[in-house]
């Protein structure tokens, strides 16, 4: 028998043995007094424009996002491969692809940068301490093995600092003669690593801030092979830096660039078990170093044997307000303790072939996200409750990628899905072309979308007074006043009345009206799409606009339900519509920027919008990249929404 619940509750062995004793043998999930959401709640994941190996897998076989409508599925972005997903903790986002472009991107993959594409492989993209990013690109040159030499065969990395906006601060080679990676040592804001000048120290703004040629050597033989006589680079305290060199001899070079000390040391090793052996450092007087200690050979195995051993898995203790999330030697929960470290529940996970929950995050909610080794992507509240599972029915190992977004929700990376949003269900407001966060939500009733009155009238430029005692919000500009009483059927414009659609309410403090009262009354358009959940209000020539870059969105995100939603007509999908875009989707490489847009009334329900596009596809080796003048007829539609009508895209016209 298969318990249906996700979480175990710390009730004690005679609570737990009542639980068994009613349910019989556990499989899978846990027990407890959380809740598992049901295969009823099983969406779809809009993926039908990308034509990848999976495509015509059952549909039983294909991911699947399961939620109750807390949290929703925002969007799929395929890209072209996702890889080191970092944030900024500011609302930016960092990562590279298989073609080696670094991008920026907001939480709604709206693209801040893009870097040239390497040649070389990327193998590392990190924050530095005052917010830059720094890549470590693979080897150009293999090593070759030479024996019989007191100097050393080398590879060569390169390693390039960009700043948040995109400018390259520092771009150099570094010469490695650990084969292992790349010996590169950061540290308190700076970079020491071997160039072709000597040892040299920059700061993480590319400022370079002491170089050594003394001692260190680097010469390159007639079949361009690289040569140094440099054996490591070890981190010391206090931002020293350890350099060993062929010849025996050890230099302590100081934060300054300073040599402070010389002794003759070797590399060496220690047995430390049947097979297994340590690398150690042994000074001329015989003893080994550990840190600043000098041990014999026993001293330095114990010490070595005894520490404590690390999980074979990376384990993750994440805190917030009123309590912590962990991870255990146990193979596949999340265990949830209050700030006294007391166990609340566990969370099992319910593939438990998948190993440890990883990638933990936490929003101030309490609501804690995180993945397995399948793929599988989870949301648990606070009390334990399961709040959505993105289900990969994987049967491969698939690294997956999680990071916070400003609102509580979550940016992901995957493989096969891409780059995916999730987050808190709720209604979006955009006001004359931008997007409004707005703290008290926007909800729907009676198929009206409400929002806060006196939030959008201070995003429409007004001044805003509110009274508490009377539940009265007025607004006020030089032409316009505005007032809302909440219990009266109307609303009053300069002095005349003009009827709520449905009466206002008082919701925490705060006045709500219909969206389409405030159009009414300042002469503006509002909008309500179900397909986005979203409430647009700004001018005809506004949300004809946006239906241009709503579309182009969407056909970027590969989300052929959105975009067909975008046109007057949608009978037909975007490949059978668009098929000049067809390359551009089997290739996943491309992306395309409206770089400026003007638009024009022809006639009552139509405009005209023609927009300068930045259209770029890219690879290995280089990025086409082509602007161009796109032409879309945008109609009005009979629920009020402006959607496009033709475009030249629909009539062949090529991208490249």
């Amino acid at each position: 028998m298969k318990v249906s619940l996700g979480i175990i509750r710390a009730c004690g062995a005679a609570g737990l043995a009542a639980v068994l004793l009613l349910t019989g043998a556990v499989e899978g999930h846990a027990l407890g007094a959380g809740s598992e959401i049901g295969a009823e709640y099983d969406q779809p994941l809009p993926m039908s424009l990308f034509r990848n190996k999976n495509a015509d897998r059952p549909v039983n076989n294909q991911p699947i996002f399961r939620t109750k409508g807390e949290y929703e599925w925002k969007w799929i972005n395929k890209g072209n491969g996702y890889k080191k997903l970092i944030s900024d903790g500011n609302g930016t986002f960092y990562y590279y692809d298989y073609s080696n472009i670094v991008h920026a991107v907001t939480s709604e993959h709206e693209h801040l940068w893009m870097s040239e594409p390497f040649p070389q492989k990327i193998v590392s993209l990190n924050r530095t301490e005052n917010g830059n990013l720094l890549l470590v690109l693979n080897p150009e040159i293999t090593t070759i093995n030479v024996t019989g030499s007191r100097v050393k065969p080398t590879t060569t990395n390169r390693v390039i600092v960009y700043d948040k906006e995109g400018n390259k601060l520092l771009d150099q080679w570094l010469f490695n003669p650990n084969v292992g990676g790349a010996n590169l040592l950061t540290a308190g804001g700076r970079l020491v690593f071997q160039s072709e000048e000597g040892l040299v120290c920059y700061d993480t703004n590319g400022r370079k801030l002491w170089t050594i040629t003394d001692n260190v050597r680097l010469s390159q033989d007639e079949g361009k092979q690289w040569y140094t006589n440099v054996d490591a680079l070890e981190r010391g305290e206090d931002g020293a830096i350890a350099l060993f060199t062929s010849d025996g001899v050890y230099r302590l070079i100081n934060a300054s660039g300073t040599i402070v000390d010389v002794q003759r040391a070797r590399k060496t090793s220690l047995q430390t078990g049947e097979r297994n052996f340590l690398v150690v450092t042994q000074g001329e007087d015989g003893f080994y170093w550990w840190g600043e200690e000098r041990l014999t050979a026993e001293q330095m195995i114990a010490v070595h044997n005894n520490r404590p051993k690390p999980p074979y898995w990376t384990q993750y203790d994440v805190k917030w307000a009123q309590g912590s999330y962990s991870t255990t030697e146990e193979e596949n929960n999340l265990v949830a303790k209050d700030l006294d470290g007391n166990v609340r529940w566990t969370y099992y996970t319910p593939e438990a072939q998948y190993g440890h929950p990883s990638n933990v995050i936490v929003n101030r909610d309490g609501d804690v996200f995180f993945s397995d080794n399948g793929g599988n992507v989870y949301g648990v509240d606070s009390e334990g409750n399961e709040i959505f599972r993105l289900i990969r029915n994987n049967p491969d190992r698939t690294t997956v990628q999680l990071s916070l977004t400003p609102d509580g929700g979550v940016l992901g990376t995957t493989e096969n899905i891409g780059m995916f949003r999730i987050a808190k269900s709720g209604i979006a407001v955009t006001i004359e072309g931008k997007p409004s966060s707005l703290e008290d939500r926007p909800f729907l009733q009676d198929g009206e979308a409400f929002v806060p009155f006196g939030p959008v009238l201070e995003r429409l430029g007004f001044d805003v007074q509110r009274d508490d005692a009377t539940q009265t919000v007025v607004g006020a500009k030089p032409s316009t006043n505005i007032r809302v009483q909440v219990g009266q059927p109307d609303g009053v414009v300069n002095g005349q009345a003009l009827p709520l659609p449905i009466a206002s309410q008082l919701i925490d403090g705060t006045v709500f009206v219909p969206a389409r009262f405030v159009g009414e009354a300042l002469g503006l358009q509002v909008e309500w799409d179900a397909v986005n959940r979203e409430v647009r209000i700004g001018s005809p020539e506004q949300l004809a606009r946006q239906a241009v870059v709503r579309f182009l969105k969407h056909v970027e995100q590969g989300d052929d339900h959105k975009a067909r939603a975008d046109l007057t007509d949608s009978e037909l999908n975007l490949f059978e519509r668009v098929p000049s875009l067809v390359p551009a989707f089997v290739r996943k490489q491309w992306r395309s920027d409206i770089v400026s847009m003007t638009a024009r009334s022809d006639g009552p329900d139509y405009y005209v919008v023609e927009t300068v596009q930045r259209n770029r596809s890219f690879d290995f080796k280089q990025i086409l990249d082509k602007v161009g003048t796109w032409r879309y007829v945008l109609k009005l539609t009979p629920e009020g929404i402006w959607k496009i009508e033709d475009s030249d895209l629909f009539q062949g016209k090529s991208i490249f």
